[in-house]
């Protein structure tokens, strides 16, 4: 699916921008924040009385009464987006459904209070994650601008890593990747593949709300795995894990698994698409590569350990008969 394709959904449903004009105004010590919506039924968040014409509602958050991220994150799964009718072949929805609701008022709360939104210095959009379904320990890769994560304190980059229901915040960076008025945002995990959004820039101090972006699982019958064969040279060691991420590897990034012999890694089950793999205990920027999961075939790649801090990859093959998956 193209970017123009991509662009008209996403333009359709990213309609609601959450004003956060407090660098004009002191800043409002009850937490008080009010729902606006005009005359022409647009919905959105502010730190102020709406303007003349608009519906008001007030809502108030306890700022004492401050819910840990996992207390969060399990309240929000009775509170996920109901499961949609899509096309074959798409990977993922974006569901605007529940902005109105307490866990999205609180998010745009928090986010109106990041200092480079009050004082109108960037742009930003808030959207929160989901997979469809959730294996144990699956977590979500995502690329774009600069990435942080609401309920953690770090500044953010373009790579972040979390688990699912997860509000994230997209900072618009300029960028050569960047096509007219949006901005790339890449989403992925091992078993719901990756999905690429073309995001529009929102003006300065705005919060840009996108909405809930489900990915979808892909079928179980073109999901399959990956095996990494090994030679290992007469001053080479032999890996015991590889680690496998759908957008990027190394450090705290990307899922792990352990070899299974001294000659052969296996990875898997994982969605089409393409990925990295990174053997740990060796050169990072040497034993990292990428390779594609064809739907349905197994991917066999081979790598050569000729000391102790470098492998070598030196060829890759995808047989015809697609291997069994779970």
């Amino acid at each position: 699916m193209g970017p123009y394709t991509l662009w008209w959904p996403l333009k359709a449903r990213a309609a609601v921008l959450l004003g956060a004009l407090a660098c004009l105004a002191p800043a409002v010590a009850s937490g008080e924040i009010y729902k606006c919506r005009s005359s022409q039924g647009e919905l959105g968040f502010q730190d102020r009385p709406c303007a003349a014409g608009s519906s008001s509602t007030l809502v108030k958050h306890d700022e004492e009464a401050v819910e840990t991220a996992a207390q969060r994150l399990t309240r929000s799964a009775a509170l996920r987006p109901a499961p949609v009718h899509v096309p074959p072949g798409q990977t993922y929805v974006v569901d605007t459904s529940l902005l109105g609701s307490d866990e999205w008022k609180k998010a745009i709360h928090r986010a109106q209070m990041i200092p480079a939104v009050r004082t109108g210095s960037a742009r930003f959009t808030l959207f929160r994650v989901w997979l469809e379904t959730v294996r144990a320990g699956e977590s979500i890769q995502a690329a774009g601008g600069k990435l942080r994560i609401l309920d953690q304190d770090s500044g953010g980059g373009r790579y972040q890593e979390f688990q699912s229901g997860s509000f994230v915040i997209l900072e618009h960076l300029q960028s050569t990747t960047r096509h007219g008025n949006r901005d790339s945002l890449e989403v992925g995990s091992l078993l719901h593949g990756t999905t690429q959004l073309w995001i529009e820039i929102p003006p300065t101090a705005i919060v840009a709300a996108l909405g809930d972006v489900v990915l979808l699982r892909s079928s179980a019958s073109l999901r399959n795995q990956l095996v990494a064969n090994i030679e290992v040279g007469a001053q080479g060691r032999s890996p015991t894990q590889i680690v496998i991420g759908p957008i990027t590897v190394g450090g705290s990034y990307g899922t792990r698994f352990d070899c299974e012999s001294a000659e052969r890694c296996a990875a898997g089950p994982l969605a089409p698409g393409s990925y990295w793999i990174l053997f740990p205990e060796f050169d990072p920027v040497n034993s990292r590569s990428k390779f594609t999961i064809e739907p349905g075939s197994q991917t066999e790649l081979h790598f050569r350990s000729i000391s102790n801090k470098i492998i070598q990859r030196i060829r890759g093959t995808r047989p015809t008969a697609p291997a069994s998956s779970s």
